[in-house]
C-alpha cells in the first residue's frame, strides 16, 4: 500500500465549497447538481471521522447531541487506496434518518482536497481504486463463488467468467492473479490464506462494496 499522511486536514463544507467555487461560476448546474448530493448533516461524520486506514471497517460515533450525550451520527471507513498524489477514502455516514457514501480525497501531505457522493455517480474515473474492467471481473467472480464460507476463487472459477480463447487465457489469469486480486486485498474485498485467495464478504455485501468503489459499474444481470 506504501507510506501514507498519519495528520490528515479535517474535512469541512466551507472549504469543499471553497475549491468547487469555479464551478460554481462556469457550470452553475454542474455545482447545484453537487451541491445537492451533499447532505449537510452527512459532512459533520465527513469532519469528525478518524481518517485511519488501519480502522477500515470500524464504526465511529463522530456527533454526540442526543439525551444524555448519546451518538447522533456514525461513520465507518470502507476502504483506502492511493492514486498518484492522492489518498482516497470510501466513507459511509449516515444518522437515524438517511445514509449516503463518500469518497474523500486528501494530497499526500494530508490536505483536504475534496469530497464526492457515490450514490450519485460523480466520482472522477482516475479516482476509481481500480478500472472498470478488474471491477467487472471481481463482479462476475462474486457471482460465480457460492456463498459457503471460505468463498475461495479458483483458477476454473476465473476461466468461467474471463470467457477467452485458450491463446488469451494464460495472460489473462496472470493479470488477474498479479494485479487484481492483490488490488482487491488492498481494499479488503478479498484475503489470501493457505495459499488461497477468498472473497472475505457474503456476494450482496462484495457487490455493493464493488460498485461504490467503481461507481461506473453495475452488478451485471
Amino acid at each position: 500500500m506504501g507510506t501514507y499522511s498519519s495528520v490528515r486536514e479535517m474535512p469541512t463544507f466551507a472549504r469543499w465549497r471553497r475549491t468547487h467555487a469555479a464551478i460554481a461560476r462556469k457550470k452553475p448546474p454542474e455545482f447545484r447538481a453537487k451541491f445537492d448530493s451533499r447532505k449537510p448533516y452527512h459532512w459533520i461524520v465527513l469532519t469528525y471521522l478518524d481518517y485511519d486506514p488501519t480502522k477500515i471497517g470500524a464504526v465511529q460515533p463522530t456527533w454526540f447531541m442526543g439525551k444524555g450525550n448519546r451518538a447522533t451520527a456514525w461513520g465507518r471507513v470502507l476502504s483506502f487506496w492511493q492514486k498518484g498524489p492522492r489518498e482516497c477514502f470510501l466513507v459511509e455516514a449516515w444518522n437515524r434518518r438517511t445514509s449516503d457514501t463518500y469518497l474523500v480525497v486528501f494530497g499526500k501531505n494530508g490536505k483536504f482536497i475534496t469530497a464526492y457522493s457515490t450514490t450519485r455517480s460523480d466520482v472522477p474515473a482516475p479516482l476509481h481504486a481500480f478500472s472498470p474492467e478488474c471491477a467487472r471481473v471481481l463482479l462476475n467472480l462474486n457471482r460465480e463463488i457460492s456463498e459457503k464460507t471460505p468463498r475461495e476463487i479458483t483458477d476454473a472459477a476465473v476461466v468461467r467468467v474471463v470467457k477467452k480463447s485458450p491463446m488469451g487465457l494464460p495472460k489473462v489469469l496472470k493479470r488477474v492473479w498479479i494485479r487484481y486480486m492483490p488490488l482487491a486485498e488492498s481494499l479488503a474485498l478479498v484475503s489470501w490464506k493457505d495459499q488461497v485467495w477468498s472473497f472475505t464478504n457474503p456476494a450482496a455485501e462484495t457487490a455493493r462494496l464493488i460498485e461504490q468503489v467503481c461507481p461506473a459499474v453495475k452488478e451485471p444481470v
